[in-house]
């Protein structure tokens, strides 16, 4: 059984004779965050039990096993998505996305344009910016250290402080730790293989691969020195958000890339509202705000909406992507408190489906009301009765 293929929400038995101890062991103690398993007992007719916590795409299991989870959702739909939540709608080379039937051609895709962009910029010049050093040179550079000459022995050096060029910039970091990372993925097309190992190496010349966080690539700054690095820092931080498990820890390959449903959802509304909504409003999302008394407790808030102009709160907004027949108690209880923190009258949970029952309920002084941006529909009638009826209840 070399590839074990399952499909996201959906339940997976695996005859216990087919899967081996050891790999169902690696699934519960280091995979267990994605993957749910149950082992084989009597009351399963001695079947494994696989079930993905939200995770769509690629693990391996051991040496020649391999774990596929597809989408519920048809992949030209879950690219589109996932172009509006990372903001990669803009970059030209994605019309060649089209020809990919596969998430492993989607995720080989990325890795080529990222590569092939770095390779440009590289050969152009990477960014430069100056920093500000101090040190003990044979001559006289920038500004005299008068401070340091007390302890300074040696007759034949000057303390010195001044700005020399570099790029060792965190615009030019998160290229290369992404690279770092993906030229250690297990890649099965050595040709995506070798045009990231150049691309790594070139970048490699000039700037350490140190960590850096998917969370870096946001709210970067952009002038006409760096706008290029707009759509690879993007990209970047798809790839920082979706591969692993265990990720950038140590130096052997790593062999996953997941991209986890609720997070992609909720990315995608974020954005979606961004655009769609206008100048009139203002979106922040995963908003952090802190508790009255407590100066540890805050709430991170998904989406909080704004009247532009004056800045006032007019609803929060909780993306739940689960689909049921209604929404659940505990998800009422969470977005009603964000309401109330945030003195708003107006909280609606988002779901993916139009399964889940429409609902216009009171807490108090807080309408809470369910809304769907349907992903099995069209994605453009769905987006416009969304807005419609998020527009309407405002």
């Amino acid at each position: 059984m070399p590839l074990i293929k399952m499909v996201e929400g959906e339940l997976l038995r695996i005859p216990a004779a087919q899967l081996p101890e050891s790999v169902g062991l690696k699934i519960h103690q280091q995979l267990g965050r994605q993957i749910h398993i149950e082992f084989p007992t009597s009351i399963n007719r001695n079947h494994y039990t696989l079930h993905s916590n939200g995770y769509i795409g690629k693990l391996s299991l051991d040496k020649n096993i391999q774990l596929q989870i597809e989408p519920k959702i048809t992949l030209g739909k879950l690219f589109a998505i996932i172009e509006y939540a990372y903001k990669l709608n803009f970059i030209q080379f994605l019309e060649g996305a089209t020809t990919c039937q596969s998430l492993d051609q989607w995720f080989d895709f990325l890795a080529v344009v990222l590569a092939k962009k770095v390779r440009t910029r590289v050969r152009r010049g990477l960014l430069r910016d100056y920093e500000k050093r101090e040190g003990q040179l044979t001559h006289l550079r920038g500004r005299l250290m008068p401070d340091y000459y007390g302890k300074n022995k040696s007759i034949l050096s000057v303390p010195c402080r001044f700005f020399q060029q570099t790029t060792d910039l965190l615009d030019n970091r998160i290229l290369a730790w992404t690279l770092y990372c993906l030229d250690r993925f297990k890649w099965q097309d050595q040709e995506v293989k070798q045009i990231v190992h150049h691309a790594f190496g070139l970048v490699a010349e000039t700037v350490d691969a140190n960590f850096v966080s998917a969370e870096q690539c946001r709210n970067r700054v952009y002038h006409r020195f760096n706008q290029d690095y707009r759509s690879m820092h993007a990209i970047c931080r798809f790839f920082l958000e979706n591969c692993g498990p265990n990720m950038g820890e140590g130096k052997r390959e790593f062999t996953s890339l997941l991209v986890y449903m609720p997070s992609l959802f909720e990315s995608f509304i974020a954005e979606w509202l961004k655009v769609e909504l206008g100048g009139s409003y203002q979106l922040q999302s995963q908003f952090r705000v802190g508790l009255e008394g407590s100066h540890k407790l805050a709430f991170k808030i998904d989406l909080v909406l704004r009247e532009a102009s004056q800045g006032s709160v007019l609803a929060v907004l909780d993306t739940k992507y689960k689909v049921g027949k209604s929404p659940q108690e505990r998800d009422i209880q969470q977005v009603v408190a964000y309401a109330v923190r945030m003195k708003t009258n107006r909280a609606f949970l988002v779901y993916p489906s139009v399964e889940t029952e429409s609902l216009a309920i009171r807490v108090g002084d807080v309408l809470v009301k369910t809304m769907a941006f349907d992903l099995a529909g069209d994605l453009q009638e769905s987006g416009a009765k969304f807005r419609g009826d998020l527009l309407a209840s405002l």
